[in-house]
């Protein structure tokens, strides 16, 4: 029966840790009215890889981060104008590890796309004492903004055509 129970507890713990190590890959586009009010959420999977969205459009980039190992995910180099950081990054621990020692969890870095051209994020994962010793991972991000696209008025009915003398009173 114990051997039983410990396995269990085993395999509980590998589970959490599964998934708490798991990164959301890019959101898949949003339509219709609230795609423009949804960020795009891109993870791990879109390292080294271009987005595209457009000019107002907020981007929330969520990677796996073990605040408890001395790392910490840090902004290197965010190069062109159209893209900016919001505010500052964030650690949310993962629900399923919180109560585990040394249990992960992910940043949150939020940019917006201000202005229609191109942008590279580039974040680093290091320990910040360690001044001489480079990251351990590495996060690149392009984003290409462009305008968002203009709709055009609902055309209007063509006035109803009326004779040329219709106007005119009778017998004139």
């Amino acid at each position: 029966m114990k051997l039983f129970t410990l396995s269990a507890f085993v395999l509980f713990f590998l589970a959490v840790a599964v998934a708490a190590t798991s990164e959301p890959a890019a959101t898949q586009p949003a339509t219709g009215p609230a795609a423009d009010t949804q960020p795009a959420v891109v993870g791990a999977p879109m390292d080294g890889k271009t987005l595209t969205v457009i000019e107002g459009k907020t981007i929330l980039i969520q990677l796996y981060w073990n605040i408890t190992t001395g790392y910490a995910w840090q902004l290197k180099s965010l190069k062109g104008d159209a893209v900016e950081q919001v505010g500052k990054f964030s650690y949310v621990a993962n629900p399923h590890s919180r109560f585990v020692p040394g249990g992960g969890g992910k940043l949150l870095a939020t940019f917006k796309a201000v202005k229609t051209g191109n942008g590279t994020i580039e974040l680093v994962y290091l320990r910040p004492s360690d001044k001489n010793t480079p990251p351990v991972k590495t996060f690149t991000l392009t984003v290409n903004v462009e305008e968002p696209a203009t709709t055009q008025p609902a055309s209007k009915p063509a006035a109803e055509s009326k004779p040329a003398d219709e106007d005119k009173p009778a017998g004139k």
